[in-house]
C-alpha cells in the first residue's frame, strides 16, 4: 500500500513538472511572436501605415521613394 502511495505522488510531480514545461514553451513563443508584430514601433516610426498588407507595401515605396529624393 505505500508504494503505491510513493507512484501517486511521483506521477503528479511529474505531470507538473510537464505543464510547467509547456507553460514556459508557451510563454516564450507568444513573446517572440509580440516582439515581431508588423505594427511595431519602427514602422510607425517610420510613417509606414500597418492596417493592412497594400498598406504596407504602398506606405514602404512612399517612403523609400521620398528618401532616395536628393536633399535641398
Amino acid at each position: 500500500m505505500k508504494q503505491k502511495l510513493n507512484r501517486q505522488g511521483s506521477l503528479l510531480i511529474s505531470l507538473l513538472l510537464v505543464l510547467a514545461i509547456i507553460g514556459f514553451i508557451y510563454w516564450a513563443m507568444t513573446r517572440t511572436s509580440r516582439q515581431n508584430a508588423p505594427d511595431g514601433t519602427m514602422m510607425k516610426d517610420a510613417g509606414i501605415d500597418t492596417s493592412s498588407y497594400k498598406s504596407i507595401i504602398d506606405s514602404a515605396k512612399k517612403v523609400a521613394a521620398d528618401a532616395s529624393k536628393p536633399r535641398e
